[in-house]
């Protein structure tokens, strides 16, 4: 059922809210805030009670077509005021206030997906059951002893508002609270009566049909509860003695109008009841005379006005007698003053024991019977019992409405139910007495007509109390009280029927340890002194008794099977003996006593113990003696459930015998044949001696459920490294080498998919083979008829009714073959194959199965897959999902089909996760082995590949599992969601299907599937509507929001670039792969969807408390979970723009960024805080903290995002009030308002993470490998804490396995486990938070980036921004640095960012405070970079941007010298480069020779600076350290091999280039000066030069270089380009050595020589011999031949040249 959320329009649910959470969260409620609201609302709970009807003086005041509503006037058209006249007429309402209601209905259409006409009904149901529901729950606050005295204080000053004055009739207000219930029943009738009309109009056949029954349906459901709300009311204002005589009557009198049974008359009941002991207690408001008088009027109006329902009139005719007799006997003080002598008054005869035997007579008891099986808790399939009860029940209905009584209300008739069985205990004790008498006399006499009320009574008793130990305690604690000694009295001289149900009532007594422990003494005659003496003499009750019942039973049992061997649990058989068949009331004995047996050992330890090991009567001996005979077909439910009880304590002893004795009966060993035959396949499970459990569903559903107990694990279920069933017996794995495979055969196979309810469902005259026995039983279904194909009926194949008695037992029965499926999946444990192969540890020698190969094979796990991997058991998983769907809101308490859905689910999520472990090891393993494949039998029928595969031939499953979102049961919606969170990143079922040519393209198929199904929009508004659902105290309705995140970003991951189903669900219109805001129902522009949705937990959920800042897991998680979805969509392309443009008119950044609160150390998570809390990271706290920092993260994301498309869009008015809120002022209304700054918001770097300690002292776990313990978080690694301790157990087998283990060792190895555990999950969490928090600080950093480039700053505004900037980050870049190299790297990005939007000039470096401000930030950086570089942990790419921080402030001071004159900079950085020592330098030339990429030519030019600074000041420093560190040598050598690889092509040329060009200008700086020069020269400059071959190329085609082909004008330019920078440093060179230095000279005159061709070509070139010079090269091309023209000047080359240029001229002329 759909559910609402109307908080915004009606502030009733507000009170209701609030009222409950008095009784379901009374922590977070205090007694202020119930106060203020009642006062609040006090008129309108006051007013409730009387809905205004529709009146003529309104009716013509809304035609005028004018109306005041809420101090607005409205005009109302034709259509607006027919809908008025038409609700006022439905609901008898006044037609302002309909006029009213139809207004807000308006607001809530959309919301509620009805018309406005209907969303009034469902506002105007909802405010009145709110109104009611709270008071309900103020009347019975008072009378709860739990609820808080000062919340129960202001509830009875709100009573005392509400009921001033105490007076009688319909003015008072117990009348009228009767009279609104008459008004809600004749609401009720009128819908009913429409309902029938309408299907005999036939508009059942009609469209919408299903949607207008929906709305009848949730009508009804409101006004029952309305009805109900009303009946507790009044009984409240009985036990505050706030009614009448009057009052008692007027019930009466209703009730006595009544002509069919219904839900109506049982809410009458608990009020009647309250007046009824109310009037007759001892301090009773009428006169005891009036009381007497009142008597005699009842029962004469017993005796002449018989009531239609004759039952219940008896009923309440018994209760009352009961009572009354109570206060004769003990009458009230007021009797002796009145002179009322009651001997002489009453008649007991006449007065009390005839009326109650003729209230029996006429079925009281059969009503009370049929009312405490409505109300009761047994859930248990039991048809012995069922049948029987039925048999006592006779004529007496059931409701078929019980599923719509509340669980409150239920306790409330439970309670009277009590209070009566102790006062007909107590009152009527002549009665039972002359009951038991009676019904042994007419057994004696071997009467035809027996009365059974005892029986009844004993039923009634059972049914009241069971599962209830609480409430049993009260029969077994004092053994001097009237219940215990009813309890001595019942359990005496029983006939055979009483003996019966004596079993059944005690068995519903012994739930819970204590109650089965009390019983369990009981029946051992362990009673309390003086007890045992009086029961001397007669038969009683007792475990003597009953088993003295059993070994007579199984004599009379037919003889033994004959079997060749004998099994190893029982001795050999006894002869054959003759036996006569046992009567039917002997069986229904012996079943009772079963099951009381099962009951006690289930719940009892020491009772399971003394009945397994009790020697003289050996209880499962004699079951499963009783199964090899005869064994009528009722008992063997019974005996199943009892065996499967022995299992409770998951003793490995129990179970192994327990498993032989069952194997041995199911599969005897038949005698070897004389004759050779030829070996065959084993016989097929039919064909065994199991053939009485396949004939009937009882048996069927408890040997199965004797199987889950069997399969389920015996330990913890954490290793799960022991097969199911005993391994080391024969019968399993060699005489039967199918393991017990046979058994899931027999439940998958023959029971499970005979659940299909078309085949379930068949008429009982399609059976063919009923059992002869269930003559009396009935209902017997046969289970291999079932599977007889047939033809099937349409309407067999719909959802069956849940309240339907076949349809409980199918639930059951597929219950439990669903808890078998689960138990063999859930018990086999995958990950052991994984621990075998990386895990270090003999898994073969550590696990409880006697290899990883045998446990793989013979578990249960591979044939469960098989058969679900077959069409016909996927098709029943599948129907239970879609049945369930439909019927689920439906079913009453206590019906299986809950669980059944929810197992379901479950199954097919383990298929999904398991399914790759069966394909790919499991399944080969089993197929490898030719003797067990020959012996199984076929699975029949089609299968598939994969359930993925199965999927897509049954899609519409994924709609079903989103409609899961509208039932009431959290868990299945939450397993739901997770399911349909693995079909929606599955590639199978999320890809497109084929295109054909000529159709548009489609999208992925669950999408498809659940967009164009007709109940998609209930899917949508199911998920808007938990969404809106309010957070309790419990946190389940947030576990649902967060599988339903969880869900959405699952999808969007999985298709990031195409539409998914998350943008369906969120609200958007999808088109031919594109999506857009819809307008429709449920879409983002309609202003109601599932994005609203979160888009208001974001934007309301505030952490923020008032006093102490403190963040809860729960609301973090949420919140985080939600900006995920946000940040997925303003990241993608399909939906960036649409999402900002939303989030921007909803003023998502201002809202969110004025609600970020600073954090400390001190701040609480989840309780604790960040500083001295040493358990802080061994907590969920640091989860909480981590969900802030990511939620910070994306709120940066967004934030920079919105900044820079605002910005691209010219929208500078808002990029400004933007940047004024991060700067710490938002504009509001007018005013401006302080929020936390930018800056701020750097606080969560004040939380460091501990180091931690080291690794624990370990000795008996080493060499274990904890890689298979690994898990991916995001972008970190951490350990599975579950799978930490699984590696450890195995371990820790191994070595027990090994001997190496001690039990006085035992202690120290789990000590040592368990810090093993604890020091990885700390580690783990250390991992998170500091991925978190860098995260977070990665966005800081980008977001301030943004702010730099985007944002218009006033230049003053923005250098202070800037240094405040500086100022924030300089301490932790430099602790980071040898702490936190990630950290430091976004850091110094950032620092490197922030330098060079710093501007070296007058401004910024003047005089004044500002600039001593500026001088000592960058002064700081400066030096705080030189650390940093020098850093063991620092890497290439961190010392980059060190290297650019140092370049550019060495640079900028530089260039600010020469524009100002300031030198103070430069003392300072000379000063501060000398103080780091030669290791900066060495460093830096490492980089400068051998690093990486953009670093190396960095390092360069930091070094060009460094020298340049070194030459402004006359020092050598710098210089003389690179000569000592042989840095010039290598540079030059570094030179001509790069250039020569260049030259080949062999390395990148833009690269090389670069790092060239940065070289080349190095050695120039270096080159300036003579000594450098020198230095330089020395380094082999002329020889490498000559080496890299660089001049031995044409200029005119160049070099290829990786721009095109030689000769291409690019290449050419390149060329030319290097050419110029070798001349340079070599014409530097030899300008600085002077001409005086003939050496020199000599190497310019060799170097020229060597380049002559070059230069030639050049000087060709530039003169335009050869043609025209390309443009391309019209610059380099000038400055190389004045390079040419210099070098030959300074050289005297020319000079050199001449006598060998005239030798060589006079030689050609000669």
């Amino acid at each position: 059922m759909t559910i609402f959320s109307l908080s915004e329009i009606d502030h009733t649910v507000l009170l209701e809210t609030l009222v409950s959470a008095t009784s379901t969260n009374p922590s977070e409620i205090s007694a202020n805030d119930v106060a203020y609201q009642l006062e609040s609302s006090l008129d309108e709970l006051k007013s409730v009670l009387v809905v205004p009807p529709k009146s003529d003086a309104s009716r013509q005041k809304v035609k005028t077509g004018v109306l005041e509503i809420l101090d607005t006037s409205y005009k109302l058209n034709e259509q607006f005021i027919e809908a008025i006249i038409k609700l006022s007429e439905d609901l008898n309402l006044d037609e302002i206030v309909a006029a009213t209601l139809l207004l807000q209905g308006q607001h809530l259409s959309d919301r509620l997906d009805r018309d406005i006409s209907q969303s009034a009904t469902f506002l105007f149901h909802r405010k009145q059951l709110n109104l009611l529901q709270s008071l309900r729950i103020i009347f019975s606050a008072p009378l709860d002893e739990t609820v808080d005295q000062e919340i129960t204080a202001v509830f009875q000053r709100a009573i005392e508002a509400l009921v001033p004055d105490w007076k009688e009739g319909e003015g008072s207000y117990y009348g009228a609270c009767t009279k609104a219930m008459s008004v809600t029943r004749s609401y009720l009738q009128k819908l009913r009566e429409k309902d029938a009309n309408a299907i005999q109009l036939g508009l059942h056949t009609q469209p919408g049909w299903v949607e207008w029954i929906e709305d009848m349906h949730i009508q009804l459901k409101f006004l029952t509860d309305q009805h109900e709300a009303l009946a507790t009311i009044l009984f409240c204002l009985a036990k505050y003695k706030r009614a009448a005589l009057e009052d008692f009557k007027k019930l009466l009198e209703i009730m006595g109008a009544f002509e069919d049974y219904s839900i109506l008359i049982a809410h009458h009941l608990p009020p009647i009841y309250a007046l009824i002991t109310m009037l007759c207690s001892n301090d009773t408001p009428l006169p005891f005379s009036d009381v007497i008088h009142l008597h005699r009027d009842l029962l004469k109006m017993y005796q002449e006005s018989r009531w239609p329902l004759r039952y219940v009139q008896a009923a309440i005719i018994l209760w009352w007698v009961t009572e009354f007799n109570g206060l004769c006997n003990d009458p009230p003080a007021s009797a002796a003053i009145e002179g009322a002598d009651v001997t002489n008054t009453l008649d007991y005869i006449k007065d009390v024991y005839q009326p109650s035997k003729r209230a029996l007579k006429e079925g009281a008891f059969e009503y009370m019977l049929a009312l405490a099986t409505d109300v009761g808790l047994v859930n248990v399939l039991d048809i012995n019992r069922d049948n029987l009860r039925e048999f006592l029940q006779g004529q007496a209905k059931q409701l078929t409405e019980s599923h719509l009584l509340s669980e409150e209300f239920k306790k409330l008739i439970i309670i009277q139910f009590e209070q009566f069985v102790d006062s007909f205990i107590a009152n009527m004790a002549d009665i039972l007495k002359d009951l038991k008498t009676k019904e042994e006399e007419a057994v004696l006499l071997q009467q035809k007509e027996v009365g059974f009320d005892l029986e009844r009574f004993f039923f009634i008793i059972s049914y009241i109390y069971y599962g209830r130990s609480d409430a049993a305690l009260t029969f077994w604690n004092d053994p001097e009280s009237n219940l215990y000694g009813f309890l001595m009295w019942a359990s005496s001289n029983l006939t055979p029927l009483m003996a019966t149900v004596m079993s059944y009532m005690l068995a519903s007594f012994s739930f819970g340890e204590q109650c089965s422990s009390h019983a369990h003494k009981f029946l051992k005659e362990e009673f309390a002194p003086g007890i045992a003496r009086q029961r001397r003499g007669m038969h009683y009750l007792s475990w003597g008794s009953i088993f003295q019942r059993m070994e007579n039973y199984v004599t009379q049992l037919g003889n033994i099977r004959t079997q060749g061997t004998t099994s190893m649990y029982r001795p050999p058989p006894p002869p054959p003996i003759d036996a006569t068949e046992p009567l039917l009331e002997t069986t229904l004995i012996i079943d009772a006593h079963i099951r009381l047996i099962g009951r006690i050992a289930q719940e009892s330890e020491e009772a399971r113990s003394w009945l397994y090991e009790n020697n003289s009567f050996c209880v499962l001996e004699t079951l499963f003696q009783t199964l090899e005979r005869r064994t009528p077909t009722q008992l063997l439910a019974s005996i199943f459930y009892t065996v499967a009880s022995f299992l409770a304590g998951k003793r490995e002893e129990y179970a192994k015998n327990i498993w032989e004795a069952v194997d041995h009966w199911a599969f005897p060993i038949h005698p070897q044949p004389t004759t050779l035959v030829v070996a065959g396949p084993a016989l097929p499970f039919s064909e065994t001696d199991i053939n009485s459990i396949k004939l009937s569903i009882y048996p069927s559903e408890a040997f199965t459920r004797l199987l889950v107990a069997l399969v389920n694990p015996a330990d913890d279920g954490l290793l799960n490294d022991k097969l199911p069933f005993p391994e080391d017996n024969p019968r399993f794995t060699h005489t039967r080498p199918t393991a017990i495979d046979p058994y899931v055969d027999f439940v998958l196979r023959d029971i499970f998919r005979a659940t299909l309810w078309q085949v379930f469902s068949r008429p009982k005259e399609d059976a063919n083979a009923l059992n002869s026995a269930s003559a009396y039983m009935g209902n017997t279904v046969n289970m291999t008829s079932v599977l007889v194909d047939g033809a099937k009926k349409k309407d067999q194949s719909a959802a069956p009714n849940p309240a339907d008695h076949q349809s409980i037992i199918h639930a059951h029965v597929q219950l439990a073959c669903l808890q078998f499926i689960l138990a063999c999946l859930t018990s086999f444990n995958e990950d052991l194959i994984l621990y075998a192969e990386r895990s270090g540890i003999a898994v073969d020698t550590a696990i409880r199965s006697s290899s990883l190969k045998t446990y793989a094979s013979l578990h249960p796990f591979a044939r469960v897959m098989e058969h679900l991997l077959s069409e016909k058991c996927i098709t029943v998983l599948f129907e239970v999902i879609k049945h369930g769907v439909v019927t689920l809101n439906n079913a009453p308490e206590g019906s299986p089909l809950a669980d059944t859905v929810l197992m379901a689910i479950e199954v097919l999520e383990l298929m999904s996760q398991l399914q790759s472990t069966y394909f790919n090891i499991v399944r080969p393993l089993v197929q490898g082995d030719e003797r067990r494949r020959k012996n199984l039998q076929p699975i029949g029928g089609n299968t598939f590949g994969s359930l993925e595969e199965a999927i897509l031939y049954n899609l519409d499953v994924a709609v079903c599992l989103g409609l899961f979102t509208e039932v009431g049961d959290v868990v299945i919606t939450a397993a739901a969601l997770r399911l349909l969170e693995i079909l929606v990143v599955t590639p199978t079922l999320i890809q497109a299907p084929e295109v054909t040519y000529g159709r548009p393209m489609k999208r992925n198929r669950i999408l498809n599937i659940i967009e164009g199904h007709p109940d998609s929009k209930r899917v949508q508004f199911g998920f808007i509507h938990r969404m809106e659902t309010p957070s309790e105290e419990s946190g389940v309705n947030d576990l649902i929001k967060m599988r339903i995140l969880r869900l959405l970003n699952a999808s969007l991951d999985a298709s990031p670039s195409e539409p998914c189903v998350t943008h369906f669900l969120l609200g958007f219109a999808i088109s031919d792969g594109t999506v857009e805001l819809s307008t429709a129902q449920g879409g983002i522009g309609s202003g109601v969807s599932l994005f609203h949705t979160i888009l208001d937990i974001v934007m309301g959920l505030d952490e923020k408390p008032s006093s102490v800042l403190e963040y809860e897991n729960t609301k973090c998680e949420l919140k985080n979970q939600c900006y995920n979805v946000l940040r997925r969509l303003w990241k993608s392309k399909l939906t960036t723009s649409d999402i900002m443009f939303t989030l921007r008119a909803n003023k998502f950044l201002v809202m969110q960024w004025t609600q970020q609160a600073l954090i400390t150390p001190d701040t609480l998570w989840d309780g604790r805080a960040f500083r001295n809390d040493d358990a802080f990271f061994e907590s969920q706290s640091v989860n909480t903290l981590c969900w802030l920092l990511d939620r910070r993260s994306s709120l940066f994301d967004y934030v920079g995002l919105e900044i820079r498309q605002l910005a691209s869009q010219g929208a500078s008015t808002t990029v400004s009030g933007y940047l004024a809120s991060l700067l710490g002022t938002t504009p509001t209304d007018g005013t401006p308002v302080s929020n936390t700054r930018l800056l701020d918001l750097l606080d969560f770097l004040e939380l460091e993470a501990p180091e931690l300690a080291g690794e624990p002292i370990i000795q008996w776990f080493k060499g274990v490998d904890f890689t298979p313990a690994e898990k991916s978080y995001g972008s970190v690694i951490i350990y599975e804490p579950n799978n930490v301790r699984s590696l450890l157990l195995l371990k820790k087998r191994e070595l027990e396995s090994k001997g190496r283990l001690q039990s006085s060792q035992e202690e120290s190895m789990q000590n040592e486990m368990e810090a093993i555990i604890r020091h990885l999950a700390v580690e783990s969490n250390i991992r998170i938070f500091k991925q978190s928090r860098l995260n977070c600080l990665k966005a800081w950093t980008q977001l301030t980036e943004v702010v730099l480039e985007n944002c218009e700053f006033e230049q003053a505004s923005k250098t202070a921004f800037l240094l405040q900037t500086l100022q924030a980050i300089l301490p932790k870049l430099e602790a980071y640095c040898t702490s936190d190299v990630e950290g430091a790297q976004e850091l110094s990005s950032l620092g490197q960012f922030i330098i060079s939007h710093i501007s070296f000039d007058s401004n910024t470096f003047g005089k004044g405070r500002a600039s001593d401000i500026a001088h000592d930030r960058l002064y700081q950086l400066f030096r705080a970079s030189l650390r940093c570089i020098q850093s063991p942990l620092s890497h290439a790419r961190l010392r980059q941007d060190f290297y650019s921080i140092s370049y550019r402030y060495l640079k900028g001071m530089n260039d600010l010298q020469e524009k100002i004159g300031a030198t103070i900079g430069a003392r300072y950085s000379t000063h501060t480069i000398k103080s780091a020592g030669e290791r900066l330098l060495e460093v830096v030339c490492s980089d400068a020779y051998a690093g990486e990429g953009v670093c190396k030519n960095v390092a360069l030019l930091l070094l060009d600076e460094l020298v340049a600074l070194g030459m402004q000041e006359g020092n050598g420093y710098v210089v003389e350290a690179l000569v000592r560190n042989n840095f010039l040598v290598v540079l030059v050598d570094s030179i001509s091999v790069l250039i020569n690889h260049l030259l080949m092509s062999t390395v990148d040329a833009d690269s090389a280039l670069a790092f060239l060009k940065a070289s080349m200008g190095f050695l120039l700086r270096v080159a300036q000066t003579k000594s450098g020069a020198r230095h330089v020269i020395n380094a082999r400059l002329f020889t490498g030069l000559k080496g890299s071959r660089l001049f031995e190329y044409d200029p005119d085609l160049g070099i290829a270089f990786d721009v095109g082909r030689i000769g291409d004008p690019k290449a050419v330019a390149k060329y030319y380009e290097l050419l110029l920078w070798v001349l340079r440093v070599v014409t530097c060179c030899i300008l600085s050595k002077g001409p005086q230095n003939e050496q020199t000279k000599k190497l310019g005159r060799q170097f020229l020589e060597d380049t002559k061709n070059v230069a030639l070509t050049v000087f060709k070139r530039h003169a335009n011999i050869r043609g025209p010079k390309p443009e391309a090269v019209g610059g380099e091309l000038r400055e190389l031949t004045d390079m040419f023209v210099l070098l030959m000047s300074l050289t005297g080359y020319i000079e050199a040249c001449r006598p060998f240029v005239a030798t060589a001229t006079l030689g050609g002329l000669g």
